[in-house]
């Protein structure tokens, strides 16, 4: 009998042993499976906090260009001596600056081109700037003392303001974003730790 209590106990030991392995096997797939949702949690993060920074320097241009075009539907004739001279030319300084943030976001491209330039102005501006730079020089045109001299530069600004938006759009890219979203919530293995 003592042979057989001795097998008995090597196979329940045996037993122990295995279960304890296998369960030290589940719970290390489960740690680096958290750690590599971690992982891709702080990726989603840092790019999200990234975007938010694009994001709120993109409003600023959306507001300077809406501004912009509804500049053109004032009269100059009808405002105080100086006031619409003084409006287009704080949002000309505006808009000058909005161009140079944007290259910290956006720096230029093909940059042997311009070598006699500062380094950031060095090359040819990326393309998500140029409805800024029209409104600015469209701005630069629009004739202080006349409205009816700037109806066609409105709809210049309408279109550089919707290929703004638009551009914006694309390098934001909210529908891919709201799908990472619903994949992550849709996902049944929420790890707390």
């Amino acid at each position: 009998m003592i042979a057989i209590d001795q097998v008995g106990a090597a196979l329940i030991g045996s037993s122990i042993t295995f279960a304890l392995g296998s369960a030290s096997v589940a719970f290390t797939y489960l740690a680096r499976n958290r750690d590599k949702v971690r992982q891709q949690l702080d990726v989603l993060a840092w790019r999200d906090e990234y975007l938010r920074e694009i994001s709120e320097w993109a409003r600023e241009g959306l507001a300077a260009l809406a501004t912009s075009v509804h500049l053109c539907d004032r009269d100059p004739a009808r405002e105080p001596d100086g006031t619409f001279y003084n409006k287009r030319h704080d949002l000309r300084v505006q808009l000058s600056v909005l161009i140079d943030r944007g290259r910290w976001f956006f720096p230029n491209v093909q940059v042997d081109y311009g070598q006699h330039k500062e380094g950031a102005y060095r090359g040819l501006r990326h393309e998500i700037l140029d409805p800024l730079v029209v409104a600015y020089r469209g701005l630069s045109r629009m004739d202080y003392c006349n409205k009816s001299n700037n109806s066609g530069l409105r709809d210049e600004l309408v279109t550089a303001q919707r290929e703004f938006v638009d551009r914006v759009q694309y390098v934001l890219d909210p529908r891919r974003r709201r799908d990472e979203i619903d994949q992550l919530l849709a996902k049944p293995t929420l790890v707390r730790s």
